[in-house]
């Protein structure tokens, strides 16, 4: 529904956000009055941070992916930015 093209541009897919505006609809009781563009458009500014920023969590965070004793590897989470990201938005 939208992305975040470097180094700094943001596009908004209108039509995609309109017709999941018009399926959350349906679920406006469980939902509230959520307004999806800015959520994503808030997603995808995020995005431009991380970019901006190497020397945040979700760019610096490693996990063992492999441990052959006494060698070990480390590898950085590709979904860290996301989990990191709808996680800061449940609160928007």
């Amino acid at each position: 529904m939208g992305v975040f093209e470097e180094p700094n541009k943001i596009f908004l897919y209108g039509d995609n956000i309109r017709k999941a505006e018009k399926l959350m609809g349906r679920y406006k009781n469980i939902l509230g009055d959520i307004k999806l563009k800015d959520i994503i458009l808030a997603h995808e500014v995020f995005h431009a941070i991380e970019w901006e920023n190497s020397s945040l969590y979700t760019n610096t965070v490693k996990v063992e992916v492999l441990k052959i004793i006494p060698f070990r590897r480390k590898g950085t989470v590709l979904c860290a930015g996301e989990i990191t990201q709808w996680s800061l938005l449940k609160g928007f």
